[in-house]
Parts: structure tokens; sequence; C-alpha cells
């Protein structure tokens, strides 16, 4: 299966405004997203908003797009080129920082998600596309079922400690869902 979404979503320089805007008529249907979003019962679309807000690249072109070769620490972060850096880059930051890091385009935390969530067997298996987006569905759906509170649900996604943060953060993919969306209804 192809781990690439066959569009791309176009954000304005202030990406973290969450203002985005997409090619006309889009679709996630048959990519990784569906199947991992489906597979923890949440939306496709919002959890391609998250992606996109958690691991954002510009390409260059004025485009931005899930960036599926991130690591990030508390003092430092890559994003990679290919997967041969992204493995690289993954053995200098577990030996650094342990299981201090967030990983992939979701950036699933290797501490909150493996050590003490389990989620997956092996820290390693989240370098994978598929296995991390199948991952951050399940942490989205639990955060989701937390509370009322749609943004802070999503929120919490990205942080449980600091409410205003997740509210902020929930906030942003939201924006981000509302004009995925607008483009799915052309």
């Amino acid at each position: 299966m192809n781990v690439f979404v066959r569009f791309i979503v176009i954000i304005p320089a202030l990406f973290m405004s969450a203002v985005a805007q997409a090619e006309p008529h889009i679709s996630l249907g048959g990519t990784v997203y569906e199947s991992a979003a489906m597979h923890a019962e949440v939306d496709p679309y919002l959890l391609y908003a998250l992606t996109l807000v958690e691991s954002g690249k510009a390409t260059g072109d004025g485009n931005v797009i899930p960036w599926p070769y991130v690591i990030r620490a508390k003092d430092a972060r890559i994003y990679a080129s290919d997967e041969e850096e992204y493995r690289a880059a993954w053995k200098l930051f577990t030996s650094k920082y342990g299981d201090n890091i967030d990983v992939g385009p979701a950036q699933v935390s290797v501490y909150w998600q493996v050590t003490r969530g389990k989620k997956v067997s092996s820290a390693e298996n989240l370098l994978d596309y598929e296995t991390n987006l199948k991952v951050a569905a399940e942490v989205l759906k639990e955060a989701m079922l937390s509370t009322d509170n749609q943004a802070l649900g999503i929120g919490r996604y990205h942080t449980w400690g600091d409410t205003e943060r997740a509210i902020l953060f929930g906030k942003r993919v939201l924006a981000v869902h509302q004009n995925l969306m607008a483009q799915t209804e052309k």
C-alpha cells in the first residue's frame, strides 16, 4: 500500500495558525490514514489534520505535507530526508534521550505509548508509517473519549498536563480539519 497520500495540502506561511486550504476535492479513501482511522473508529480527516499539525513540513513550493521521518526530543529535532537517515537518527536519539522522544508523522510519544502504554512491542515499530498512524489513531480516540470538550479531547493527544496548551492544540487541529472537510464537499 502506498503510504503517502495522493494529494498535498497547501498551508499558508503561518502554519501554526492552522489555516489550511487544499486542492479541490480531496479523498483519503484507500490510504493508510483511512485504514488506521477506521480501525480506531476516528475520522480519517481528523487523523490527517493531526499529522499536519504535528509533523507538517514545507515542500518548497508553498505546500505542507505530514512528514513521515520526524523525531523530536526536548531540545532537538530532525526532519530526516529519507528512511535511512531517519533510522540513523533514531539510533542517535534513543542513545541520547532514551524513550523521551516523539516519532513519525503523528509524533507518537515513545515513553507514553510504548514504555508505559505498551501499544507496540518495540519502540522501533513506531518508525513504520502505518504502525505510527494506527497507534496515533488509538491514542486520539482515547483522548477524545476523556472529555466532552472536543478541542480539549483532541489536544490531550498532544498533552494531558497543560489544559490551556491542549485546547490550543485541539483548536489548531480542528481548524485544519474544517478546511480539509470543506475540500471533500466539492
